[in-house]
């Protein structure tokens, strides 16, 4: 019968139990709450709304927390932990061997309460930046540095009323755009890049007649990005790219019908964009941009017609969304 009972306990105390903050004690018995704090003397639990308990750390056997903390360090290693106090030069934390400080010089980010439990057997004095409720708040230390590889796709609406007052086009001209990048995060908040982007105006009218014009942008960049307390897990960035612009292709006219372009000399083009990001994982970032891309009008000769020059603004809105590779590296 006790043994019975006894197993009625477990089953209705473990549901509490695993999702609570624990504190067990050397004589077996266990406060389940949320843990608010720890001094010198005393770790304190709130075990109901009201009702707070402080516990003498020498009749503490173990704590568990129901979240732990992520810390990413620059090195490219993970260490699950409770974030204690930010006492500079150094970040101190509690892990399952016991207390340990690290430079902030060599933290990447840390999340709070990103993992599931972890168990200490004692819970140093706690500080500021303590926090043990379940938050997906991103911390981004002053050296965040990364190498990055990223790819790129979306679409630009190119100026179609220019383009129908010269070319037999539909009502509606939309590009695809397909990018690659490669770029370097730095110094806080700021990162350059580089990459080439293709693109492709593939056009269909109502009597099936066919345009095609594409394009390709060698181009180098920057980005300021900066997070907001209202969204920390969202960087929002505005910036800019510059590069040299070719494009080939055939378009119909109502004069020539069908003609193949030809581009002798590449032109130069700016992108202004803004934009806004957040981590999915550690090392991986995804984001949605929107900019409008300024390009000097293209001049094309055509083979068939060795007199005929034909001009067309590329100018447009783009659209894209992007998803990045980051490689953790130290600068210095």
């Amino acid at each position: 019968m006790r043994e019975k009972i006894r197993f009625l306990y477990l089953l209705f105390i473990f549901p509490v139990l695993a999702f609570a903050d624990n504190i067990t004690l050397k004589d077996g018995r266990i406060y389940s709450g949320a843990i608010i704090n720890a001094d010198a003397m005393y770790v304190n639990i709130q075990v109901e709304d009201t009702i707070t308990v402080q516990v003498p750390h020498t009749l503490v056997e173990s704590v568990t927390f129901r979240f732990a903390d992520v810390v990413y360090l620059l090195s490219g290693e993970e260490m699950k932990c409770k974030i204690l106090e930010e006492k500079f030069p150094n970040l101190r934390v509690v892990t399952i061997e016991g207390l340990q400080e690290i430079r902030l010089a060599d933290l990447k980010r840390y999340f709070y309460n990103s993992a599931d439990s972890l168990t200490v057997q004692f819970l140093p004095e706690t500080g500021s930046v303590f926090n043990n409720e379940k938050s997906f708040k991103e911390e981004k230390k002053l050296f965040k540095q990364s190498v990055y590889l990223g790819i790129t796709g979306g679409i630009i609406y190119p100026p179609g009323k220019e383009w129908q007052n010269n070319f037999i086009t539909s009502n509606t001209l939309i590009g695809v755009l397909l990018q690659a990048q490669f770029g370097l995060c730095m110094i806080n908040h700021v990162s350059v890049y580089c990459g080439y982007t293709y693109s492709q105006y593939d056009n269909t009218t109502e009597g099936e007649l066919s345009s095609e014009v594409n394009t390709g942008y060698y181009h180098f960049g920057v980005e300021y990005y900066n997070s907001f307390n209202e969204i920390p897990f969202i960087e929002l960035y505005i910036g800019g790219d510059i590069g040299l612009l070719k494009a080939s292709g055939n378009i119909y006219t109502y004069s020539y019908r069908n003609l193949e372009l030809q581009d002798e000399t590449a032109s130069i083009a700016f992108r202004p964009k803004i934009g806004a990001r957040t981590y999915v994982t550690k090392n991986i970032d995804v984001s949605l941009s929107a900019g409008y891309f300024i390009a000097q009008e293209k001049s094309f000769n055509v083979p068939s017609v060795p007199d005929l020059e034909i001009k067309l603004p590329l100018n447009g809105w783009t659209f894209f969304a992007s998803a990045n590779f980051h490689f953790p590296v130290k600068f210095w």
